[in-house]
């Protein structure tokens, strides 16, 4: 047990609060996962009004004079960070500061906003046609601007943004890593075109069974360790994954009957998120520490299990008769080392989930670049289907057809989640510098691999990280860990390693 929330008085107060306000927002939770999953099509008003209602409540209890009360003690007591416990309390005084800056009023028109822009962007994707989108990207837009300033920002508005997903990040910052990651991933670019590798690919005109790929995505999330008496697995359009508590946690996953790979990555990103949530310690249970420390260090423990521990050859190796028993036609003439080479290939797409490790973070680059200038209003909503082929073309050498493989191929910023793509590529350089501590700390790590045991790997992972919750910063974790700080030279160490491997140059 990391915390006894008994421990004093206080504490104890300060407790009880947190249970109600996460039981609502769990509760929020729930609604937005069966709205993704099972709710009928014609019920999503409905349905933002409940959400509404419930974020307008949970606000309200959380920056009520009762909260002040309790906020105002905890200063007085001179909360530092010396303890664990200690540290609880400050996570209260630091989310009542910020949702103070909130008012009620944004609360309601920000919450009726995103749900109004959510069912836009579904039915843009319908239509495959970005006007349809526009007007409530828009306001949607406009909010977030007004969110960005009444939670108080530098020069920068974006930065607001930024610091909700990856505490202290900010814009310059982020330039700086973007830059390094460019110049890097043009010299490795560079040097792949001159392999003579040829790799192969999967006849795309196919069909694997969608019932057959969801059993199988099962069958690897249940052996990768995700606990399905506390969670679940189903179909979404985009794949996501939505906590309830370390108790109930739910991830979906999308299928492409002509791309087998799309529904296996896709599952084992959403379970690496999974095994996060269910790995936070129980002591956190309702409390404003039972979430994890970032959205970076989220994505890292979705990438570890996704780029680099199943993309090995070793993973290819214990998965490849595993996947034939179920698709023994369909994959008659490849072998480990086939597919291996297949989802390690470096091939530029419209796709930012379907892209290499490589070039995945020109997507992110691309991302992060209109962000910052729709927020800092560089920009417009309707202009963005042309600066999106613009800078596609600028970074990636490609011109989306339709606004489906464009600008409309994300979730996010329907959902109002501007400054979360970044955290991905700092998933990507966290991951990298964690795996290379594991190959210290576990012996014989690829063999482990090759045997299946990845139950070690989930026990180190939920030891080193998982279990601390928001008790631990980033940077704590990872130096914790590794002794070392963000950095993009392990990310490029780990890859450059593997691809010159795959492309034998």
């Amino acid at each position: 047990m990391l915390i006894n929330i008994k421990e004093n008085l206080l504490t104890e107060n300060v407790v009880k609060k947190m249970t109600v306000i996460k039981d609502l927002q769990h509760c929020i939770a729930l609604l937005g996962w069966d709205q993704e999953t099972k709710m009928p099509i014609g019920s999503w008003e409905a349905r933002a009004d409940q959400i509404c209602t419930l974020e307008e409540i949970s606000h309200k209890i959380l920056t009520d004079d009762d909260s002040k009360r309790l906020v105002d003690k905890i200063k007085n007591n001179k909360c530092d960070k010396s303890s664990l416990q200690n540290r609880l309390l400050c996570l209260y005084v630091k989310d009542y500061e910020k949702a103070s800056k909130l008012n009620n009023d944004f609360i309601i028109r920000y919450s009726k906003a995103k749900s109004q822009s959510l069912e836009s962007w579904r039915n843009a994707k319908k239509h495959n046609n970005f006007n349809f989108f526009e007007n409530d990207f828009t306001t949607l837009i406009e909010l977030t601007i007004e969110k960005a300033e009444l939670l108080g920002c530098t020069r920068n508005k974006y930065d607001a943004l930024l610091d909700e997903f990856e505490e202290g990040m900010t814009y310059n910052k982020l330039l700086l890593i973007f830059e390094n990651i460019e110049l890097k991933t043009k010299k490795l670019t560079s040097q792949i075109a001159k392999s003579h590798n040829k790799i192969k690919s999967i006849n795309p005109k196919l069909e694997f069974y969608e019932k057959v790929q969801f059993k199988f995505a099962k069958k690897i999330a249940k052996k990768l360790a995700f606990d399905f008496q506390k969670g679940r697995l189903d179909k979404s359009i985009h794949p996501f994954t939505t906590s309830f508590s370390q108790k109930d946690v739910r991830i979906t996953t999308r299928i492409d009957k002509n791309n087998i790979f799309s529904c296996l990555y896709g599952t084992i990103h959403e379970v690496g998120h999974g095994l996060y949530e269910q790995g936070i310690d129980l002591s956190l249970y309702r409390t404003f520490a039972s979430d994890a420390t970032s959205l970076g260090i989220h994505e890292s423990q979705s990438l570890i299990w996704e780029n680099i521990i199943c993309r090995t050859q070793e993973f290819w190796e214990w998965v490849m008769p595993e996947l034939k028993n179920h698709f023994h036609n369909e994959l008659k003439g490849y072998d480990e080392k086939d597919m291996y080479e297949m989802v390690n290939k470096v091939e530029n797409s419209f796709i930012r989930t379907e892209s290499d490790e490589l070039t995945y973070n020109l997507h992110i680059l691309i991302r992060t670049d209109i962000e910052n200038k729709l927020i800092n209003r560089k920009i417009k909503a309707k202009d963005l289907p042309d600066i999106w082929n613009e800078l596609y073309k600028k970074h990636l050498g490609l011109i989306p057809k339709n606004d489906n493989i464009g600008c409309l191929q994300d979730i996010h910023w329907a959902a109002g989640m501007f400054g979360y793509f970044p955290t991905y590529t700092l998933g990507k350089l966290y991951s990298s510098t964690i795996w290379e501590e594991m190959n210290i700390q576990i012996p014989h790590l690829k063999s482990i691999i090759k045997e299946g045991e990845f139950f070690i790997i989930r026990k180190w992972l939920k030891e080193n990280i998982h279990t601390f919750g928001r008790l631990k910063s980033p940077e704590e974790i990872i130096f914790d860990i590794c002794g070392k700080s963000l950095n993009t030279e392990d990310f490029f160490s780990y890859l450059e390693k593997k691809l010159k491997h795959v492309y034998e140059i």
